[in-house]
Order: C-alpha cells, then structure tokens, then sequence
C-alpha cells in the first residue's frame, strides 16, 4: 500500500486535494535537490497528538458530557444540531460532509438567544432567555473543573433540511476558558437538492492551530482548498481543481490541477485529461504517431506538468515511463502482457532517478494524516 501511494502520489493526489501553482524561477542543482530529497522530514504524528488533545477540544468534549442538552433539556446522548456541528467543525474533519440535527424541525436560533448557565447542584441549565437578545451565551465547567470556567459565545447559526436531513449554513462562534479564547469558528455554506456543498467557506482557531478551507462546485468547474497553520506556520496544504465539459460530470474532467503539501515539501500537479484522452484513443484506433511505449510517455508527460519543491525552491520534474520488466518501484498495468509504469525524478541536468525511494516516508506520512482526519471524522478518537 505505501509503495503504490508514494508512486502513484504524485499522479493521483489530484483527484482529491489545490490552488494555482505559484510561479518560482528557481531551481536546485541536482546535488543539492538529492540531498533536501534525502533529509525530508515531514512527520506530522507531533501535531496529530496536540490536534487532539488541545484544550478547546477537551473543554467541547466536557460540555457534550454534561447530563442535559442546553436548549432542548434532553440527555446528552440526544444533543441539538448547534452543538454537535460545532463540536465537528473544530476539528479539519471532512467539512463538506457535515450534516448532524436530531431535532424534529430546524433549529431556531431567533427563539433560543440568551444565557444558559450550568447548574452543577441541581444538575440542569439555568436560562435567561433573550438575555442577551442577539446571541447565544453558554457557561459549563471543562473536565474536574468546579466552576463554570468556560463559555461558549454563538453569535449565528442557521440551517436547511433536504429531505430528513439537516445541513448547516452559516455558524459564527467561539469558546474562551478563563477569558482566553481558545476556539474561533467562521462557517458558510449552500447546498445542492442531492445534499452535495455548492459552496462551503470555513476558517477555524483551534488554539494553537488554524484551519481554512474552501469549496465551490458551480456550473462546470469545482475546486477544494484546505490549509492547516500552527502558530502561523504552514504544516499542511492540499487542493484541487478541475474543469468538466458539461455541467452533469458524466464523462472524465477536461483538466485537473492540484498539490498537496506537508510542511516544506509541496507537490504539484497539472493534467490535461482531455488532450491524455485523445492520445489513448488514438492508440486504441490504430492511428497514434507514437511508434513505440517510449514516444507514448513522451507524449503523455507533455500533458502532465509535475514537480516537487522544498523550502519553496524547485527540487525536480516529476515524469513517469512505460517498461516491460518488472522492478521493485514498479506500478502493473498489465501483467498479462508485461506492462508497468514507473514514477520519476527528473532533476535540472536531465538525470533520471525512482521517485519511490525518497518519497516512501512523504507518502507514508501523508497515508496517516488522511487516516488521521478520517478518524477524527468516524468519532473512533472523540
């Protein structure tokens, strides 16, 4: 598995993660990209851990945990769609997929403004509604605390039901303990009949993170990008764009672009699927000019424009080549007949390496980051 993504990475990422590529003239020598390639060091695990366990997180997880829900009065176990969204929204989970509501119509932000205040006593909410009459305010005691030491301020919600389910589409709110602000939320988004995001804008503050991403699916285009700084340090950037011939999406896109970064190594990406189709069709016909599998890559990666950059410097041109003999970095095709790919560095004085070797650990780590959000998204690690 981690063979097949380090090789395939760099060909497959953008089918899933992308902003336009920035312009950069410079470019390492060959001595010096092998040695930055060598020493990569893009271990996230560190970050994964204090995602996890940052304070904002515990002091939602503490409120979840609390006997009653605040507005409806229900057991926790059945809490309101405010509550459960934002608890999934702090986290970089998958955002377009956000959908939670177990109430039987939508939420009225309008009728549940005020103060709800924990009363560890008696065990219930003590509520001022209306006061204040614009906002949402909520004070609950984080984890073995014995005072209602943290406060969530919601100063707008609102949502839309297709079918039985509930969507979000706009959230404005923030959690402080102890008077600091330690989670900062900024949510919008529209939605499509079937449920699919239109548009999706979120900017999270999960202190010490930030997280921004974005998503348009208009017409015949549609784009992702998401970013993930600590202390106003990039860690990790991912994106993609794509352009369809129709507004349906029933045949493959015209052109995808697209990157993907993990601290200071950043991938990119242009496809130019239409062109890639008619060079494979013209095979199919009998009547492509390639006259051997050396000119049919050739003719390929001139579709594909692919590189690795570190520190923001180019480091190498990726291309990939057709071969009938099998080797340890070597992707099948068919091996029926003996066909397989294999996935290049080309550096600046036109020597050829195996991409896989330098970037077995890049892929890896970017294997557990993904699984990493998709865990936090199943709720196995709330």
């Amino acid at each position: 598995m981690k063979k097949l993504i380090a090789m395939m990475l760099m060909l497959t990422m953008v089918f899933f993660i992308a902003c336009d590529k920035d312009e950069d003239n410079n470019e390492m020598s060959p001595a010096d990209a092998k040695v930055a390639l060598e020493e990569l060091n893009t271990d996230m695990s560190g970050y994964f851990d204090e995602m996890l366990n940052a304070e904002g997180v515990k002091a939602m997880e503490a409120l979840m945990e609390l006997p009653l829900d605040p507005f409806s009065g229900k057991k926790s176990n059945e809490p309101s769609a405010v509550l459960l969204n934002m608890q999934k929204l702090i986290l970089p989970s998958n955002y377009e997929r956000t959908k939670i509501a177990l109430e039987t119509g939508l939420f009225d932000f309008d009728s549940n403004v005020g103060t709800y205040t924990w009363n560890a006593t008696y065990e219930k909410w003590d509520v001022a509604h209306g006061v204040p009459s614009y906002k949402i305010i909520i004070n609950f005691p984080t984890e073995n605390s014995t005072t209602n030491d943290a406060t969530i301020t919601i100063s707008s919600y609102d949502e839309t039901n297709i079918g039985e389910d509930y969507y979000p589409t706009e959230l404005a709110a923030d959690l402080t303990i102890d008077n600091i602000e330690y989670v900062n939320i900024d949510f919008s988004a529209s939605w499509k009949t079937g449920g699919e995001p239109e548009i999706l804008s979120v900017e999270i503050y999960l202190n010490p993170f930030t997280f921004g991403g974005s998503f348009s699916n208009i017409g015949t285009t549609a784009s992702v990008n998401f970013d993930i700084d600590y202390e106003e340090i990039l860690i990790f950037a991912a994106g993609v764009g794509a352009t369809f011939e129709t507004t349906n999406w029933d045949n493959p896109p015209l052109n995808i672009n697209g990157y993907i970064q993990l601290l200071n190594v950043k991938v990119e990406v242009d496809v130019n699927f239409e062109n890639i189709a008619q060079i494979i069709q013209d095979v199919e016909n009998g009547t492509s000019t390639a006259t051997d599998l050396d000119e049919l890559a050739e003719a390929i990666n001139a579709e594909i424009d692919a590189y690795v950059s570190v520190d923001g410097v180019k480091a190498v041109d990726i291309e990939f080549e057709f071969d009938r003999i099998f080797s340890d970095y070597s992707i099948p095709i068919d091996e029926e007949i003996g066909l397989y790919i294999n996935i290049n560095f080309v550096f600046s004085d036109g020597s050829i390496a195996p991409a896989y070797p330098y970037f077995e650990d890049f892929a890896t780590d970017i294997e557990e980051f993904f699984s990493f959000l998709e865990e936090i998204f199943s709720g196995d690690s709330m």
